[in-house]
């Protein structure tokens, strides 16, 4: 499956209605740097987010819709 990026301006996120409460504690010129490194991303239904046991360097907010969570069980 495709994910369809949309890099829109994302606008002001000192005064997003969705931001994180760890904006609060960032500076002008941080908030300004976030600004410029966020993207609003359509997923496809099914597709994943985040898998398991991989490490990521983003943030994923839902602005509308459902995920749901599949963990795997113990490894031997």
């Amino acid at each position: 499956m495709q994910t369809m990026f949309n890099f829109a301006k994302m606008g002001n996120c000192s005064i997003c209605a969705i931001r994180s409460k760890a904006v609060d504690a960032l500076n002008p010129t941080e908030v300004e740097y976030l600004q410029g490194n966020c993207a609003e991303v359509d997923m496809k239904p099914g597709e994943s987010i985040i898998k398991e046991d991989s490490l990521s360097s983003h943030t994923a907010y839902l602005k509308t819709g459902l995920a749901t969570i599949h963990k795997m069980g113990k490894r031997n």
